[in-house]
């Protein structure tokens, strides 16, 4: 299976419905959205003269815009100590305090587990916390066939799971410009 870049850190059993990968929800998120506003009716647009040149406008500071690239982003890199193999990949999820612990984050990345060493580019500066897996077989999802998982995990700043997951407070660390790199050990439940 070829890696996609994302991947499932879910602790607590998901929904069927619910996507693990970040970008899957979207179309449904804006479906939703187009579906709430009362009427089924698909909305009428008058395109006269005025509306062309907003739409130009808006579409030429758009592209100036992508042409500077992120303003204020920083690249994150994140080594991974105690891999107990080289099989599979390391995923890596970047994620402020909202998606902590969540199926999918915002900023994420991948490697080979023989190297253990991830770059996440493009993070804007803010508060985050990194949560690590090791997908032994492929899958793009932690194994946990009972309560413990049979893949490793790791939290920035080796955050303790006692009883349970890590506290955002003993996981989240602070992200300048240009950057930075977080050291973490990879844990084995069994």
């Amino acid at each position: 299976m070829e890696p996609t870049g994302k991947f499932s850190l879910a602790l607590m059993p998901k929904p069927q419905s619910q996507s693990f990968f970040p970008g899957d929800e979207s179309a449904s998120r804006f479906s939703s959205i187009r579906r709430g506003r009362g009427d089924q009716s698909p909305r009428k647009t008058e395109w006269g003269p005025a509306v062309f040149w907003q739409t130009k406008s808006a579409c030429m500071a758009a592209a100036v815009g992508l042409a500077a690239g992120p303003v204020g982003a920083a690249d994150l890199q994140i080594e991974v100590a105690g891999l107990r193999n080289a099989d599979g990949t390391v995923y890596a999820a970047v994620c402020t305090e909202d998606q902590f612990l969540q199926p999918a984050c915002t900023y994420f990345g991948s490697a080979p587990a023989t190297n253990g060493i991830i770059s996440v580019t493009g993070v804007p500066p803010g508060t985050y916390a990194v949560q690590v897996i090791h997908d032994e077989n492929g899958n793009q999802t932690l194994d946990r066939p009972g309560l413990l998982p049979t893949e490793g995990m790791g939290f920035s700043r080796d955050a303790p799971m006692r009883f349970g997951p890590p506290r955002w407070r003993d996981a989240s660390f602070a992200l300048d410009e240009p950057g930075a790199t977080v050291r973490l050990s990879m844990r084995y439940f069994q």
